[in-house]
């Protein structure tokens, strides 16, 4: 037993250390004209779901996410990124290693590993509620973002034990992962998120709420499984010969029933960058006046 949980203990840092590692940015591209917002979307907000790693600031830079959805005419003041701190990313391992399902893979988003940063999502959108009760949020999830707003959404709209925040699925206009891993490894490869992201598929699978919740995934499939892009899709997916987005591969970024987009050159930290993000943003918003109607939650 000892000589495993050591095994699974190196393979967790060492996840957690390609993970940071990976983050990189690039010179900023010029700016597009700014373009104004709809006037029906000005009470409402995005919330920005950071994936592993990663914290609020890792979106605001020059030519980041939130400077980018400025520049397409939202006010600063809409903008939210999930306020996560890299200590906050130890909870995973320090708070997994005391549960057991956690070291038997099958831990869910709700156990103690993941569960914080559900609560941090409820807790935004309570905020949300506070200053207008019938807010829509499109959440934007990158990297494992994408599939704990999935978690969220989904496990948080109902009664968890445990767990007291709510998440009124009346207040989601919709969800668009960027470069977001949603399919678990399979049972060959080391699950670093130790079962989370296979029970998540497992009761909320696909575009689950649709269609009254918009799921949008956007996924780049251009780079090569070589070096370090191909340890991490063995590792996300069990092959390393696949393409990607130089750490997700490109087999796992979409769900069923989402609508799909599929980018070319463009890297793991790029889907916000200025040159880019008018390849996703469009559909986003055209889908989203949609959402933001009154429509109720069918499940």
């Amino acid at each position: 037993m000892f000589p495993a949980l050591t095994l699974n203990k190196i393979l967790l840092w060492q996840a957690a250390i390609t993970l940071v590692l990976a983050s990189f940015h690039q010179s900023a591209p010029h700016r597009p004209e700014l373009h104004p917002i709809r006037p029906h979307l000005e009470k409402n907000k995005i919330l920005i779901c950071p994936g592993f790693g990663h914290i609020a600031n890792d979106y605001n830079g020059q030519n980041d996410l939130v400077p980018s959805l400025i520049q397409q005419g939202w006010d600063r003041s809409q903008i939210h990124v999930l306020n996560v701190n890299t200590s906050d990313w130890l909870n995973v391992f320090l708070r997994g290693m005391t549960d057991v399902l956690f070291w038997k893979g099958s831990a869910s988003p709700t156990r103690p590993a993941f569960r914080w940063y559900l609560e941090l999502v409820a807790e935004e959108m309570r905020k949300f509620r506070i200053e207008n009760e019938d807010v829509k949020v499109i959440l934007i999830g990158h990297s494992a973002g994408g599939w704990l707003a999935r978690a969220a959404i989904g496990f948080l709209s109902e009664e968890v034990e445990g767990i007291e925040k709510r998440i009124d699925l009346k207040n989601v206009a919709g969800v668009v992962t960027l470069g977001s891993p949603h399919m678990a490894p399979p049972a060959s490869v080391f699950d670093i998120t130790r079962g989370a992201l296979r029970i998540t598929n497992e009761i909320f699978p696909g575009a689950y709420f649709a269609p009254a919740i918009k799921y949008i995934t956007v996924m780049s499939c251009s780079i090569k499984g070589q070096g370090l892009a191909y340890d991490s899709y063995l590792r996300v997916c069990g092959v390393g010969d696949e393409v990607g987005d130089g750490f997700v591969p490109c087999c796992t970024g979409h769900l069923e029933g989402s609508i799909k987009i599929t980018l070319e050159d463009v890297g793991h930290e790029e889907y916000g960058f200025l040159d880019h993000i008018q390849q996703w943003y469009d559909v986003m918003m055209e889908q989203m006046v949609y959402s933001m109607k009154e429509v109720a939650v069918d499940k």
